[in-house]
């Protein structure tokens, strides 16, 4: 959800100036999540972290769109491309061998070393970065709608055939709320004098085409990241490290 408010306000107030905000939250919510003393506060940081993840690949690929020259941008989509695949493959096994021989807090240290550089270059790199100020409505209606209707899915999901069953009046409601909210988020978004997402992008066959690619490229592989460690470890036996180790293929 906060992924299109940060590209909102890094047009409105530089992208500079939101990607060093990004990576301070995502690096203080580190520490809070490492110093955690229980699930509760574990949880509260890492909600806390996802507001500041939110900017960080969005922001990144708006800079290289206004630095980087059209001719010269497939080499540096190619760069981003490498750095996430080789952390796609080194992250799991790296975190594994933290939980393992060290400790989960650890997963949470490694992102202050690698954070203060990214806060270094940000400072030094990307210094005449242009800013173009100029007065605009942030789009605060959009912004809650979308938070609803994400919020209520996650929660049909999360909830579904775990606390309640799949055709309970729970989940139905969820489920409803979620398809109203988005319904409201459409409508406003045609009416909203600076749309937090112009829905003209879709009439982009393009944009529909690519952004059609990506959500499904991006549910399998997050998907898979996320529940291929925990069916390693909880249904076949494995070890922190091995999961990390068989998420390699």
């Amino acid at each position: 959800v906060s992924t299109p408010i940060y590209g909102k306000l890094g047009d409105l107030y530089g992208r500079r100036a939101l990607l060093t905000i990004a990576i301070s939250v995502f690096v203080a919510a580190s520490v809070l999540s490492a110093l955690a003393g229980s699930m509760f506060q574990l949880i509260a940081a890492r909600t806390l972290q996802g507001l500041g993840a939110g900017g960080l690949m969005t922001l990144a690929q708006a800079i290289i769109g206004e630095v980087v020259a059209p001719r010269e941008r497939g080499k540096y989509q190619a760069y981003f491309a490498s750095v996430f695949a080789a952390s796609s493959v080194g992250g799991p096994i790296v975190g594994g061998l933290f939980v393992d021989y060290l400790s989960w807090r650890w997963v949470f240290w490694i992102n202050l070393p690698l954070g203060l550089a990214a806060l270094a270059l940000c400072r030094y790199a990307l210094r005449r970065l242009p800013v173009h100020r100029h007065r605009a409505r942030i789009d605060f209606v959009g912004a809650a709608l979308l938070t609803l209707c994400v919020g209520a899915l996650m929660l049909v999901l999360a909830w579904g055939g775990n606390l309640f069953a799949w055709t309970s009046p729970a989940i139905f409601g969820l489920a409803g709320f979620s398809l109203a909210a988005l319904a409201l988020f459409a409508w406003w978004e045609r009416k909203a004098p600076e749309p937090l997402f112009p829905l003209h992008l879709f009439a982009n066959p393009v944009f529909r085409s690519a952004g059609g690619i990506i959500f499904f490229c991006a549910m399998a592989m997050m998907g898979s990241i996320a529940f291929l460690p925990l069916y390693l470890q909880l249904a076949a036996g494995a070890s922190a490290s091995s999961a990390g180790l068989l998420l390699i293929p």
